[in-house]
């Protein structure tokens, strides 16, 4: 397995991940801490952290797949 699958691969986890958390009404804080562990959010300042952009990148494209997506992803594309 080559490391750009093991990226790929490990990016859907973490949006399934984050899907499941917003889907359950978590906070964005809430799933960073899910899905980078609790270290990544302890810093103070948490709205302006690399780490809430890239949260809530996984969550809007999760919900985008989610919506239409999957179907391209099962296809290979």
């Amino acid at each position: 397995m080559g490391s750009s699958h093991r990226l790929h691969r490990k990016r859907l986890i973490q949006m399934l991940h984050a899907l499941d958390g917003r889907l359950s009404a978590a906070t964005y804080r809430e799933i960073a801490e899910a899905v980078f562990g609790p270290q990544a959010v302890r810093e103070p300042g948490w709205k302006t952290l690399p780490v809430r952009a890239q949260t809530i990148r996984l969550v809007k494209d999760a919900i985008a797949m989610m919506n239409r997506g999957y179907l391209q992803f099962l296809r290979g594309r």
